[in-house]
């Protein structure tokens, strides 16, 4: 499928779900479509950018979503049947695609001085530099954490689809103690903590 199709199936499905929400009475329902939206535009923006896995990843969810919609009970369901067919369409094509992750050059990263000279992590010092790729842990492992952190930035199940994802470190910010906290490009406003992370590709 040409990129232009692509873009078009994305841009005509979110047309139709912006354009059915005011008629959707169901608050719930109401949430399921601006998440789909809003996974639309990530998986897009991955395989604009030739992350190839990230988008796939994103897919599968996207496809597990509509799938849910179509089967459910949903009174205004008939409003969305068009949409939800462009959407699983975009999921598909993106299915199809090779797994490739673009990846950065380790020289390009940031200089972290003081890990260099502690030549390990500890309080204020981050392991990922902003830039760097990381892998955000499988899914068992995401939620193992999340049932069992009891202190400051616990994960929420929203955050759970990004499991295994590859993504790029857009800021790193430190709770009151020195423990580094995450934000990730493509990630919406979710912060992760070092546990929730691997060193990525590259």
């Amino acid at each position: 499928m040409r990129p232009s199709e692509e873009k078009r199936l994305v841009e005509e499905a979110q047309s139709i779900f912006n354009a059915s929400l005011p008629q959707v009475s169901d608050p719930t329902l109401r949430f399921q479509i601006e998440r789909v939206v809003g996974e639309l535009e990530v998986a897009a923006v991955f395989k604009a950018a030739g992350t190839y896995a990230n988008a796939k990843h994103l897919a599968r969810y996207i496809k597990l979503r509509v799938a849910e919609l179509r089967d459910s009970a949903y009174q205004d369901m008939e409003l969305l049947r068009p949409a939800l067919k462009l959407t699983e369409e975009f999921a598909d094509a993106i299915l199809s695609l090779p797994d490739t992750v673009a990846t950065v050059a380790q020289s390009s990263y940031p200089v972290n001085s003081k890990k260099q000279a502690l030549n390990t992590s500890g309080p204020y010092v981050a392991r990922y530099p902003v830039g760097s790729l990381v892998t955000v842990v499988p899914l068992p492992d995401l939620t193992k954490f999340m049932e069992t952190w009891t202190f400051h930035h616990k994960p929420v199940p929203e955050q759970l689809r990004f499991a295994g994802m590859t993504l790029r470190v857009k800021s790193v910010g430190f709770y009151h103690g020195g423990d580094p906290v995450y934000s990730l490009e493509h990630a919406d406003s979710f912060l992760w903590l070092e546990p929730c992370l691997r060193p990525g590709p590259g």
